[in-house]
Parts: structure tokens; sequence; C-alpha cells
């Protein structure tokens, strides 16, 4: 399909009144189907592989994931790896019980696979998929170690500080603006322990490519920002363009620290900036980074970031303001604590 074909519908869609209900309708007569997407798999195996470079195993660690879509494919091979629970984030709630029960189903057929890659018994993969044929949805989180948070800020989560071990997201953040990704990567050090880390797969390359392949995979460098923002009428087109190096310096902005990068550019993209004419608000960045089309990041909370310095300022405030002799204040009236969210 042409994709100024795929833009048109999309964005006619989203200008109907009434699309939301619309999509429910849809859904309910059409289901999203339940098929395994080898990527995916592929992705969730790289996650694994990286954050065990970084020292990171998954075993008996709180795991949450941002943005955890239709399908749970990367959840339950967290779980498999060995993961304790695994919260997953969502602005919309997506997932249900047929969904869950339909990738777990797939999984197990693929447990010889996943029992090599994992190093795992493929007995103990079966088992561990299988689950009752009539369970509620809720029942079935309960089952596999999840939390189902949506929808959910994941600038605001309802979670403690320092309540999670890892952070991960898979060809999610590119769809966030800028300054909404600066606030969740903050929110991110502020949930993860000290010892946490926050491994990212992120799809660099223009979206449109995945409908029509006569596009190069660097097309949307082309556009301003004011012509691009027009191929978003409908929110899920959008993309915020970043680069490779963007999301490093955000991630360090936010007090972590980058401890592998195994993201490199791609050839064809290289051979084709030579003849693409790019917007002047990519002319500052190196063809390298411009070329590379898959970030793959694993960043450690930094314990003596300056975030992280004023998170321990704000609790020490905190601790002296429970402190105070309760005569300061009445009785039957609640102290009130001074928050300790950095924003």
């Amino acid at each position: 399909m042409a994709w100024q074909l795929k833009f048109l519908r999309s964005s006619a869609f989203a200008l109907l009144p009434g699309g939301q209900w619309l999509r429910t309708i849809k859904r309910k007569l059409v289901p999203y189907p339940a098929h395994l997407d080898p990527g995916t798999l592929d992705d969730a195996f790289e996650i694994i592989a990286m954050l065990d470079r970084a020292g990171m195993r998954l075993r008996g660690r709180v795991v949450l994931e941002v943005g955890s879509g239709w399908r749970p494919i990367i959840p339950l091979l967290m779980r498999l790896a060995g993961a304790h629970r695994v919260y997953l984030v969502d602005t919309q709630r997506l997932l249900d019980a047929p969904l869950l029960r339909g990738i777990a189903g797939e999984l197990s057929e693929q447990s010889d696979t996943i029992s090599a890659r994992l190093g795992t018994d493929a007995v103990h993969v079966q088992a561990t998929l299988h689950c009752p044929a009539d369970a509620t949805l809720a029942e079935l989180l309960e089952y596999f170690g999840f939390v189902y948070l949506a929808p959910a800020d994941a600038t605001a989560l309802a979670l403690d500080d320092d309540s999670i071990d890892i952070a991960i997201s898979r060809a999610v953040l590119e769809h966030i603006p800028p300054v909404t990704l600066a606030r969740i990567f903050a929110e991110l050090r502020r949930v993860l322990n000290a010892d946490g880390a926050m491994c990212h797969i992120v799809d660099n390359s223009d979206h449109w490519w995945h409908v029509d392949r006569r596009l190069s995979r660097i097309n949307f460098l082309r556009y301003s920002e004011v012509r691009w923002r027009w191929f978003a009428i409908n929110p899920l087109d959008y993309q915020n363009r970043l680069r490779h190096s963007d999301y490093l310096n955000l991630a360090q902005r936010s007090g972590f620290e980058i401890v592998e990068d195994r993201s490199v550019p791609d050839p064809r993209a290289l051979d084709e900036l030579q003849r693409l004419r790019v917007d002047r608000m990519f002319a500052t960045y190196f063809p390298d980074d411009l070329a590379t089309l898959t970030s793959r990041f694993v960043a450690r909370a930094e314990p003596n970031s300056p975030q992280a310095e004023s998170r321990r300022s704000l609790k020490n405030e905190e601790a002296v303001s429970d402190r105070t002799s309760a005569t300061d204040v009445p009785a039957n009236q609640e102290r009130i604590k001074p928050s300790t969210r950095g924003w």
C-alpha cells in the first residue's frame, strides 16, 4: 500500500466523531490476533542478554515494562527468565484474557527454542506457560505474576520510590514527545532502586516505511517539524524523530549512566544520506547518528547524580518534618509532609 493512502485512511479515522467508540466496537467484532511476532521475540532475548551482560540477571527481579501493548510477549519471557514480578504499564487498556492466554500458548509451542536461548528446561517453560482455559484476566495476571497498570501515566506511576529493579521498553519511546520522555526517564529514575537499570530498544526509522517499502527508512528526515506534524493527525502515527544520541543524552540528564550501547549505523541508510536532503533541524547531527535505525542500550541508575542527591535531600527534609514535636500542630490535624516528587 502507498503510504499516502495509509496516512489518509488513518487521519480520516482519527477525525471521525466517536473514533474511540468505533475502535472498541471493531475490537469486539474482530479480536486482536494473538500471533507471535518473531521480531518481538528476538528483541526480548536481546533485552535479556543485554541486562545479563550489564550484571542485571533477571532471577528474582521486579521488572517494569513501559508500553506493554497488545501482546505480552516480553513480560512472559521476563518471567521465564526468572523475574519475580512484572509490571505492565500502558496508556490504554489493551490486554485481555484471550490475548494473554493465546500468547502464552504460542510461546509454549516455541518451548525448545526458548529453553535453548534461556538455558532452562523445555518442560519448565511449558509448565510455566500452561494456564487455566476459563480464567479471567485478573486471574491470569495473578497466575503469571503480572501487575497491569492501564490506563496509567508513565510520568507519574503509582509506585513507591526504589521499588523496581529493571525498567524496559521495546519500540515505544519513538512514539513519545521529547518533553514527556524526559519526564518518564525521571520517573523511572525515581522508582528504580539504587542498583537498578533500564534497557530500551528504539526503532529510529520512518515507520511509514513499514507500510510502503519504496520509501527510504530515513525519509522522515526530509521534513521540518511543522510539516512533519501534519503526518500525525492520528496520534497513533506520531514519531518524535529523535536520533540515537538524543536518547542517550536524555537518559544521562535524568541521572543514568550508559553501561552498554549496542547501536550501530545502518550501511544502507548511510548511503541514502548521500542523496537525501535532510531538514536543517538535523544539520548538526553526525551521519552515523542519523543512520542509526535501532537504539539498543542499557543505563544504570547513577547513585551520585544530581537527581539522586536531590531525592536524598527531600527525604532528609521529610525525616526532619516527621521528627517535629506533635505539639507543633493541633492534635486533630494531620501533618502535611513535603512532597518527595521531583516535579
